[in-house]
């Protein structure tokens, strides 16, 4: 403990005084530290922190690695991994501005500090992706340098926002013209199919008939082929042959009984291929 609060007054930069100044700053309590001001970075757990971002919408940052420190000295070494953001990779406490290469910012605080294994703070007001932005951030004087480029970045991510809302209500438009157009289509199929059907109709059986076949009506005296082309093929068919002529009951409308025996709704009765009557049979 110590160790980290040690002031080295030969080295104004080193990692104790600077970890000094932030504990002195935002107050160390039982291995934790925690800002004052609790407007920006809220303590939740120890792998887990509610983040308010510059335009004051909340995100939940993640955290998680192993965190070493060797009795004979003050290494930290961490890889934290945040699953909103990206990877931080810290090389030493004792060569704090010797990072490895990292894809985040921390906007307007600082760094990520440490204490012991399981207690530290993300201390900013917005954490970025500098990828994207093409920002090399490999030293601390690289990162203090991006803290100016801060509008920018945000800029950029609420930009990104509103491309992705712009893009998402783009796609709802495109898939609801679709639509209408795939129904205007299938219209257009179903009218030409029954202007062919109905010319076919009326060249085979007159207009008459075929205006009452297109209703799906049946009327006594139309024919068997008539009957087919408004109630379509029957389910089933009971036919007797007589020696003058044929009588026929035809079974339309099929169902499943409780017992999965098939049962139907509408029988009609034919003789000699011609409707002489038919019967509802619920």
């Amino acid at each position: 403990m110590s160790k980290f609060l040690t002031n080295n007054k030969s080295n104004q930069n080193s990692p104790s005084l600077y970890i000094k100044k932030s504990a002195e700053r935002y107050g160390f309590v039982k291995g934790i530290i925690k800002k004052v001001n609790d407007d920006i970075v809220k303590h939740i757990s120890g792998r887990s922190f509610s983040i308010r971002l510059f335009n004051k919408k909340k995100i939940n940052v993640f955290i998680n690695g192993k965190f070493i420190y060797p009795t004979t000295s003050i290494d930290g070494v961490a890889s934290l991994k945040c699953h909103f953001l990206g990877t931080i990779s810290m090389r030493s406490w004792n060569n704090w501005n010797m990072h490895e290469p990292v894809s985040m910012l921390q906007i307007k605080t600082g760094w990520f500090l440490f204490f012991y294994t399981s207690s530290f703070l993300v201390s900013h007001d917005a954490l970025v992706c500098l990828d994207e932005l093409g920002i090399p951030i490999n030293s601390l004087n690289d990162w203090q340098g991006a803290v100016k480029r801060k509008d920018e970045v945000l800029n950029y991510y609420c930009q990104q926002e509103v491309n992705i809302k712009e893009q998402e209500k783009l796609e709802k438009l495109e898939n609801k013209r679709r639509r209408v157009q795939e129904k205007k289509d299938r219209e257009s199929r179903e009218q030409a199919r029954f202007k062919k059907r109905k010319e076919d109709l009326i060249k085979r059986f007159g207009n008459e008939s075929a205006k009452k076949i297109l209703q799906k009506k049946i009327w006594q005296g139309m024919t068997k082929e008539m009957l087919i082309e408004s109630w379509g093929k029957p389910g089933d068919i009971d036919e007797t042959v007589y020696k003058s002529k044929t009588k026929a009951k035809c079974f339309f409308n099929s169902y499943k009984t409780r017992q999965k025996t098939t049962k139907y709704k509408n029988r009609v009765d034919l003789e000699n291929n011609l409707v002489v009557g038919w019967k509802d049979l619920e």
